[in-house]
């Protein structure tokens, strides 16, 4: 047997073994009752954003006029772009960041007028909001070594998957499948800058994808997106912050399955959550096509709903 026949088999046998275990698992069954009772409950609004051709929704975030979400080019032949959409999610236009640097969490720094952005790297940058919606690449702070030690994916890289600004702290994470993942909260000075000599960590569970502070009722919540590959459900998790602790790793207060390939998440002027899909991958991935068609580019939920719920699935 010639090496083409064996690779012709063991992509065969690989994707009869993906096409099982989706099955199996009943991924994707959002209209025979899966997210019933929680997550179509809860829906506000679905959006599809048009024209993305090969480019892949990442992350996602909102200055309370404008929403945010960042795309890399998986043909590779693009500018990584950043979309900019009123607050009802509708396209206004596309932001070219002057590179094919793969970028993924996005968050915006209410203090000091920031838009952070991170990128393969491990590392963030960040624009003066009104540059950036004037369509000016001129990075404030650039190529901060956001990840450091603390931030690694599976081959052991600096990692920045999910990004967000609460509270005067940035706080990032790295998606990790089984490498022990990590929270990191970094303060930022009067002049917005990271202050990375005073960084702390926490264990994060794995598969993050996108990370959220929520205060609901005066309870503040850290919201975190999760997703593995097409054929698993993507989940949402709810936990109840607090500064004292120091693994989210095991334990969460709530959580809501959602269809696969969810990523970056972020809060609206309504408070209301914002998934971010990676719908497009339909387009690169061949599982997709089988067991990915019910999400939306965004899908805005109801946060109080989700918080005053108690039936899961």
């Amino acid at each position: 047997m010639n090496k083409n026949t064996k690779k012709k088999i063991f992509k065969r046998t690989a994707l009869v073994l993906a096409l099982t275990a989706a099955i199996s698992a009943g991924s994707n069954m959002k209209k025979d009752g899966r997210y019933n009772h929680a997550y179509n409950n809860a829906i506000v609004s679905e959006t599809n954003i048009d024209g993305l051709g090969s480019y892949v929704l990442q992350g996602g975030c909102s200055d309370g006029t404008y929403n945010y979400l960042t795309a890399y080019d998986n043909s590779k032949r693009g500018n990584s772009i950043i979309i900019l959409l009123d607050q009802n999610n509708n396209f206004i236009k596309a932001i070219d960041t002057k590179s094919r640097n793969h970028i993924g969490g996005i968050t915006y720094d209410y203090d000091h007028n920031l838009i952070w952005v991170s990128d393969s790297h491990g590392s963030i940058t960040a624009f003066n909001r009104d540059d950036l919606l004037e369509g000016i690449i001129k990075p404030i702070y650039y190529r901060v070594d956001m990840a450091g030690e603390e931030l690694k994916n599976d081959a052991g890289e600096s990692s920045v998957a999910c990004l967000t600004y609460a509270q005067g702290n940035l706080y990032a994470a790295s998606f990790t499948t089984w490498r022990d993942a990590n929270l990191k909260k970094v303060p930022v000075d009067d002049e917005g800058c990271p202050n990375l000599d005073d960084a702390k960590t926490v264990k994060f569970i794995h598969y993050a994808q996108g990370l959220e502070f929520c205060v609901i009722n005066e309870t503040v919540y850290l919201i975190v997106s999760t997703s593995h590959h097409v054929c698993y459900d993507s989940i949402l998790k709810f936990y109840k912050y607090d500064e004292s602790i120091e693994d989210y790793s095991k334990e969460w207060y709530k959580f809501f399955r959602m269809p696969p390939m969810a990523e970056g998440i972020f809060l609206d002027s309504e408070n209301n959550i914002n998934i971010v899909n990676e719908s497009n991958a339909r387009k690169y991935n061949i599982f997709a096509n089988y067991f990915y068609s019910d999400a939306s580019d965004i899908t805005e939920l109801d946060s109080k709903k989700l918080t005053n719920t108690y039936k899961y699935w």
